[in-house]
């Protein structure tokens, strides 16, 4: 999966040009609450892919469509915005990097996760739009009726994301493969892929 900071730029990229969810603080809420799964089941990721509507690891356009079909709210475009980051983030990063799939076709998690950690560290150092994206999401607020989180579960992981990075990076060696320059050619890619899916709707 990509981390927070890929999903917040990925969201405000797509939102240019779109004014109602573009300064919405519960759009980028929306944007990072897939993973407030985790809230509830910690590391166990057995059911991630259902809180991803199919998308955690390649892409259910279908799903998130029959999704926005019942939820249109800024949260719930931002939802759907995020699960399709991720159904496009590890086919790319497969593609890209092959030295990082093992035999069984997954991506190895080391060094996978010392590559994505520190970039996206990196990322919320030196991305200006940061500032403003944390700004908005210290205030919006998490819906009290989403089929599969609670308001509960959603704020707490809202809060903690807001202190994620005050911590160190879990991860030090040096990064071999996902570094900034690789998100931001992925977002390059990714917007006009976004674009056609949610062409219909907004």
């Amino acid at each position: 999966m990509a981390l927070s900071m890929v999903h917040l730029l990925a969201a405000h990229r797509w939102a240019v040009g779109r004014p109602e969810y573009f300064e919405s603080p519960e759009y980028y809420l929306g944007a990072i609450s897939p993973d407030a799964m985790h809230i509830r089941f910690h590391n166990d990721k057995s059911r991630k892919n259902e809180f991803h509507l199919g998308n955690w690891v390649s892409v259910a356009e279908e799903n998130v469509h029959a999704y926005w079909r019942e939820r249109f709210e800024p949260f719930d475009v931002g939802y759907g915005i995020h699960v399709l980051t991720d159904g496009h983030w590890i086919p790319s990063v497969k593609r890209d990097f092959p030295e990082l799939v093992n035999e069984l076709g997954n991506v190895r998690p080391m060094p996978y996760y010392n590559d994505v950690y520190q970039t996206d560290y990196a990322l919320y150092r030196d991305a200006p739009e940061r500032e403003h994206l944390f700004e908005l999401l210290k205030i919006a607020r998490a819906p009290k009726d989403h089929p599969m989180l609670s308001e509960a579960e959603l704020s707490q992981w809202r809060d903690e994301q807001l202190a994620f990075y005050d911590r160190p990076c879990p991860h030090g060696e040096p990064v071999e493969h996902i570094d900034p320059k690789y998100v931001l050619r992925f977002l390059d890619e990714l917007i006009p892929k976004i674009d056609a899916i949610t062409g219909r709707y907004f």
